[in-house]
C-alpha cells in the first residue's frame, strides 16, 4: 500500500520527497498503532497531492497494490494441473 501511495505522488513530487512523506507516514503509524489509510489521510499534503481523500483511499485498497498477482498465480496453477510432472522442484 505505502508504495502504491508513494508511486502515484511520485509524477507530482518527484519520487525522493514523495518517498520521504510515505515513510515518515508509516513511522507515525507504527509509533500510534493507527492504519497507514488513516495517517495518510491527515496529511494535507498527501491528500492534496492526490487530488482527494478519496483517491488517496483508492490507491490504499489492495486493487492498487496486488497488480497481476491473482492472474499470474491462476496461470501458475494451471499450468501445474496440465502438466504437473513438468513443474516439479528438483533436490
Amino acid at each position: 500500500m505505502a508504495e502504491a501511495v508513494m508511486m502515484a505522488m511520485a509524477p507530482k513530487m518527484g519520487r525522493p520527497l514523495a518517498h520521504e512523506v510515505v515513510v515518515d507516514a508509516c513511522r507515525t503509524a507504527l509509533e500510534r498503532k493507527l492504519s497507514l489509510a488513516d495517517i495518510l489521510s491527515q496529511n494535507e499534503q498527501i491528500v492534496a497531492t492526490l487530488g482527494s481523500e478519496e483517491k488517496l483511499r483508492q490507491h490504499c485498497g489492495p486493487e492498487a497494490y496486488l497488480g497481476l498477482s491473482g492472474p499470474m498465480a491462476d496461470r501458475a496453477i494451471a499450468a501445474v494441473v496440465r502438466d504437473p510432472d513438468a513443474h516439479t522442484a528438483s533436490p
